[in-house]
């Protein structure tokens, strides 16, 4: 609601201008103190007012939530994010909220212009995999290439599933929640186990230990009591010959990205690298050739960005920001891939998360390359708009000695452009890439990917695994959810056909 209903008489504008411009210096002041600023074109009017400001309020003690009917209340309490009385004076937070809603638009900005997105790729034979004891609900793709196996993570069933390369399904592994990541370290796998799929900081997600067995897996359970683990990455970061586990807690309010220190006969010991939410994904790379490994780290709530975490020895990491956000731009996934062949990685980045509330489509919502200046420095250089972009990949699918891209989309637009929640983006040299989809793009509602050779074939497929059951925030035809009911596609496997040309 506007409190400001309505503009002054003329003779009372600049008031209303130095009130308004109160308003907007306390938003810097506030907004920067905890994420970068978001400038208020980034959302409309009504999302502001009934999603976004109101999330805020109890941050700023203006208004309150009943934590005691939350699973997690208590937890919160402890924690003491939420103020028992206001932190500024209640005319400050109106004169925010009043600048705020007077600057941003009617409407939510569209996004730039597009190229076409061709119906039907040529490089992909799609196979569907449907299959009764795999519910529509995957969580965790994983390809293992030397195997020839797929590892399906099944968040309403709370099993992992392995195939062989041809889809045929060889064994299901119970878990105590759905699975969200799968790390190899020689025979065995570090699993990430969420707890709770939806938004929650509950202490109900944990680390496990997958091995081979005869008949299947064995689970052996290592780091319990975690929130909403989604990211596990084994590395020897202290070089002291074993493996440590960079894990993000990805939480709601609450949060955590920290390493454990592997110990003989003992439990994990936790060293955390940033006490926030929103840890995502990590990859490990020795940025500055000093022999020791730095990790790098996606953060999709509140301070988001991409975030280096430089190991300077002996246990200690400096935090430096490579790409930083404002906290609406929902970022979702990021990689290294060097697109410009300088012998630098660069940054492919994917922001697209719609769901915490409804809210329309997103200007700045897609797939991003930012280029490596030879010193870790980043610069946006390619954008392609894709609403309610959620992974892509970076791969030579074509075999020409470049980098193609596929990317899926959790949130499309299926009104006006549902062939987005697949695309196929080929390489044509200097960031021009063409876009293509396939014609069962819409046969699923896709959550995650995974990019390797399934079948041995010596090039590289997908599987796009389909998770129905996710937020209702954007609008979904009846009929759309009506078949994803029906046909019950877990996955599609989108088999690479260079190898048959």
């Amino acid at each position: 609601m506007l409190l400001l209903a309505s503009r002054a008489p003329a003779q009372l504008a600049d008031p209303v201008a130095a009130y308004l411009d109160r308003g907007r210096q306390l938003t810097l002041v506030y907004c920067q103190s905890c994420h970068l600023y978001p400038d208020p074109d980034v959302l409309d009017k009504k999302t502001w007012a009934n999603g976004t400001m109101r999330r805020m309020a109890p941050l700023f003690g203006t208004a309150r939530i009943d934590l005691d009917r939350r699973p997690d209340g208590m937890i919160l309490k402890e924690a003491h994010l939420f103020p028992p009385e206001p932190i500024l004076p209640i005319a400050d937070w109106k004169a925010m909220w009043d600048y705020i809603l007077d600057a941003a638009p009617e409407q939510a900005l569209p996004q730039g212009p597009r190229g076409p997105i061709q119906p039907d790729t040529p490089m992909f034979e799609v196979q569907v995999l449907s299959d009764p004891a795999v519910a529509p609900a995957v969580t965790l793709v994983k390809i293992e290439s030397k195997r020839r196996r797929l590892l399906l993570g099944d968040g309403e069933k709370r099993a992992v599933h392995e195939f062989d390369g041809e889809g045929h399904r060889l064994s299901s592994t119970q878990v105590a929640s759905p699975p969200v990541s799968w790390a190899r370290d020689g025979d065995k796998a570090y699993v990430s186990l969420i707890g709770s799929i939806f938004p929650s900081d509950e202490k109900s997600g944990e680390i496990v230990v997958f091995r081979p067995g005869e008949k299947g897996w064995s689970v052996d359970p290592l780091i319990r009591g975690l929130k909403r683990p989604v990211d596990c990455v084994p590395v020897d970061l202290n070089r002291d010959g074993r493996p440590e586990l960079v894990v993000a807690q990805f939480g709601n309010y609450l949060g955590r990205l920290s390493w454990f220190e592997m110990q003989a006969g003992a439990e994990p010991v936790e060293h955390p690298l940033l006490e926030l939410p929103g840890g995502t994904c990590s990859e490990i790379i020795d940025y500055n050739h000093d022999g020791r490994p730095d990790v790098v780290t996606l953060m999709g709530q509140a301070r988001e960005g991409i975030f280096l975490f430089e190991n300077m020895g002996g246990g200690d990491f400096a935090t430096v920001p490579l790409v930083q956000l404002p906290p609406v731009y929902g970022s979702t996934y990021f990689e290294f891939a060097d697109f410009n062949g300088d012998g630098f990685p660069d940054l492919l980045a994917v922001n697209g998360d719609n769901g915490e509330y409804p809210s329309p489509f997103k200007k700045y919502h897609g797939i991003r390359i930012y280029l490596n200046d030879g010193r870790f420095h980043f610069k946006e250089a390619w954008f392609f708009p894709m609403n309610g972009a959620f992974k892509a990949v970076a791969r030579d699918f074509d075999g020409d000695g470049d980098l193609d891209i596929a990317a899926i989309s959790f949130f499309p637009d299926y009104g006006r452009s549902p062939e987005e929640s697949f695309v196929y983006l080929e390489n044509r040299g200097n960031l021009q890439f063409t876009a293509s989809s396939i014609p069962a793009a819409t046969s699923g509602r896709w959550l995650t990917m995974d990019a390797a050779d399934l079948d041995g074939d010596g090039d590289i497929d997908l599987v796009l695994g389909s998770f129905i059951a996710g937020p209702r925030s954007i609008p979904i035809p009846a009929e759309l959810e009506k078949a994803w009911a029906g046909n019950k596609v877990a996955a599609l496997i989108l088999r690479n056909r260079r190898a048959q040309k």
